[in-house]
């Protein structure tokens, strides 16, 4: 049975974010990282890996298609926290050394489950992470929360007013369930559901398509900046009440 560390995911992405990451992320099992280092001539390079205790047992297949996962949860998580984050990407991965044949990405539906580790030993990485990136951090609390899990995963689709109208739909479906409010103004959801809804304003972008009717005024309608701006900050707002042992953002 292959093990964690006989398997190594070369990483595309920001440099000197992986590189902070990597002061700390090496003790996280569930996402352990390491690189930035040329061992021979004793300099910093843009070389860096992980592996994750998912991969225990599990097939080529099976770990192309956990990276994915992990790495489209990370870069959910960090569109929540940033506008235009450079993304995580594979650039290749090694099993015990040797590279293996690309896999394409399929879409699996279902959430990643935890990893076959006892309830302390989730705990201890969940705090590391805490401590380390909340980007990580809301990664892993994705495997156990299906609501974290469905906006990190929407929130790595393209930015576009179909995408963050989905994300409003699903934001409503879970307050419903929970008996939560995201706060947010009603100015400012007119202006949303317009600009998203609207032909006229947004054309091929809109989630509408081409109807008979007037044009909105431009005091009625958001920049897909603003709308992501908007869509975010009522993420951010219902995850801090819906985990609020968890989750803080500044």
């Amino acid at each position: 049975m292959q093990m964690q560390g006989d398997w190594e995911v070369l990483l595309n992405g920001d440099p000197q974010e992986i590189r902070q990451l990597c002061t700390w992320g090496h003790s996280i099992n569930y996402f352990r990282l390491w690189g930035g280092v040329d061992d021979w001539n004793d300099c910093p390079n843009d070389d860096f890996r992980f592996n994750s205790n998912l991969f225990e047992g599990q097939t080529q297949e099976g770990v192309w298609q956990i990276t994915y996962e992990l790495l489209s949860l990370f870069n959910g998580a960090s569109t929540l926290l940033e506008r235009e984050p450079y993304k995580l990407s594979i650039y290749k991965i090694l099993l015990e050394g040797g590279e293996l044949t690309r896999q394409e990405k399929r879409n699996i539906p279902g959430m990643l489950t935890k990893p076959a580790v006892s309830s302390q030993a989730w705990a201890d990485d969940l705090r590391k992470a805490f401590g380390t990136s909340q980007k990580i951090s809301l990664m892993m609390l994705a495997a156990e929360h299906e609501d974290i899990y469905l906006f990190l995963k929407f929130l790595d689709q393209d930015s576009s007013w179909i995408t963050y109208y989905k994300i409003l739909d699903t934001l409503e479906t879970w307050e419903r369930r929970k008996g939560l409010k995201a706060f947010r103004s009603k100015r400012k959801e007119k202006k949303f559901t317009c600009s998203a809804n609207n032909f006229s304003l947004n054309g091929f972008d809109a989630r509408h398509g081409f109807q008979e009717m007037m044009q909105q005024p431009a005091q009625v309608s958001m920049t897909i900046d603003e709308g992501h701006q908007f869509i975010t900050g009522l993420v951010k707002d219902y995850l801090q009440q819906a985990h609020p042992q968890f989750v803080k953002f500044r």
